[in-house]
């Protein structure tokens, strides 16, 4: 697979033109492609899995911002 920077290199390349603006436009269409098939379904890839800590009497905990959609939580007590 390729990096994201020799994709943008190969499209200056093959467009001959190599200003900033139209790599700007590279960039910004690649992202949006990117976008666009991580959306399409829920790739394994894309899971992260996080513990906390629990501590006595604590009825809070702050969720990562990164977090868009929680599918499960366990709760291991002793």
């Amino acid at each position: 697979m390729n990096s994201f920077n020799t994709i943008y290199s190969e499209l200056q390349t093959i467009s001959g033109d190599t200003s900033s603006a139209q790599l700007t436009i590279f960039k910004k269409h690649l992202n949006d492609t990117n976008k666009i098939v991580c959306g399409l379904k829920p790739w394994t890839f894309l899971e992260t899995t996080k513990t906390k800590l629990t501590v006595a009497s604590q009825q809070g905990y702050q969720i990562p911002n990164s977090l868009q959609k929680l599918s499960d939580i366990y709760v291991t007590v002793g």
